[in-house]
């Protein structure tokens, strides 16, 4: 089974986006990864932002990432409305194939 944390985050400012953007590469870069790896800088709507997509082999990975953008994702560094991360189970590999299953959603 693979561990997905799928997020898009916008920010009030490139700062709070520079600063969640470096701890998710400190994080990924020491925790097995599955296949995708992407954490990418843009605008969206005008805000500065983060598209997130995060495969993990290990599911406390799943859950130790989600807890962390939890606890970041406060105060000056709050994301805007319409921001969202979604962790879901991907068995989509295993036998019998099976569709991946919604974890859990935190929505701003």
């Amino acid at each position: 089974m693979v561990y997905a944390v799928q997020a898009l985050l916008k920010f009030g400012g490139a700062s709070a986006r520079d600063q969640v953007q470096t701890d998710l590469t400190t994080f990924t870069a020491a925790n097995a990864k599955w296949g995708i790896e992407r954490i990418d800088a843009r605008d969206h709507e005008g805000a500065p932002s983060l598209v997130v997509e995060l495969r993990f082999e290990a599911q406390a990975n799943q859950t130790a990432l989600t807890n962390r953008l939890d606890q970041q994702l406060k105060g000056q560094k709050l994301p805007l409305a319409g921001s969202y991360v979604r962790w879901h189970n991907c068995p989509h590999d295993e036998t019998p194939p099976t569709p991946c299953v919604n974890a859990g959603e935190q929505t701003w």
